[in-house]
């Protein structure tokens, strides 16, 4: 079985529901676990499917077991970042300062000295570093060693050189993932297989090699043939 990233995926009642945007592999063990289904005309959000749940796929499209209807119920993929603002500065304290007109207490300007860590550097072209910085959170709902591979992602052998970019995740005839098909070239387009076995650490941008160039070249041939 192979899953081609940017490919149709269809339901058992043969439905468009999205496209494989990605597909979300365990960094330790080099699994592929699950994939996701971009947003389409059954969801606004990216969905998280087990590999278990495909009938069949090829060029034609990945067709799931499970009818468009329940593609909604499916669990969303959650990798966001975003920044969680403080709390605003009002425990100041205002006993000191300059007269208030009207209600002749005294007050200061709350506003606290920026960049006060560069003393005796008037003009300086540091900038100020912020007194209340935001908080960045990240919510995950997928373990911390999984990543996500989509389609393009980088191929790098072991002497550093950038051999393509991800097209398709391979699967032998257990459900356990064999390998990946690259896609090198820019206009003429060439694709070879890599074995799972040649693939060292992985993360969200990258795949690297534990092979040299050289290596990968002599071994595959082109379009996917078998090393």
């Amino acid at each position: 079985m192979h899953i081609p990233l940017g490919q149709d995926v269809y339901s058992s009642d043969n439905k468009k529901v999205g496209t494989v945007s990605k597909v979300v592999m365990d960094a330790d063990n080099k699994e592929v676990k699950q994939f996701v289904i971009g947003s389409g005309f059954f969801t606004h959000e990216d969905k998280l499917v087990d590999h278990s749940m495909v009938a069949s796929s090829g060029n034609e499209g990945v067709v799931l077991n499970i009818p468009a209807a329940t593609v909604h119920k499916l669990p969303n993929l959650v990798t966001t970042e975003h920044l969680e603002p403080r709390r605003p500065l009002d425990t100041v304290d205002r006993s000191l300062g300059y007269a208030d007109a009207l209600g002749g207490r005294t007050i200061v300007d709350a506003t606290p000295d920026l960049g006060r860590g560069y003393e005796g550097a008037a003009g300086s072209f540091f900038d100020p570093a912020p007194l209340n910085p935001p908080i960045e959170e990240t919510e995950r709902n997928i373990p911390d060693i999984d990543v996500t591979l989509g389609k393009g992602t980088d191929v790098i052998s072991s002497d550093g050189k950038k051999l393509g970019t991800v097209d398709e995740i391979l699967f032998d005839n257990m459900g356990n993932t064999s390998g990946f098909i690259v896609e090198s070239g820019l206009i003429e387009k060439h694709h070879f297989r890599i074995p799972i076995d040649w693939v060292g650490e992985v993360d969200d941008n990258k795949v690297h090699l534990t092979v040299t160039a050289e290596k990968v070249h002599s071994r595959s041939s082109p379009e996917g043939n078998p090393i």
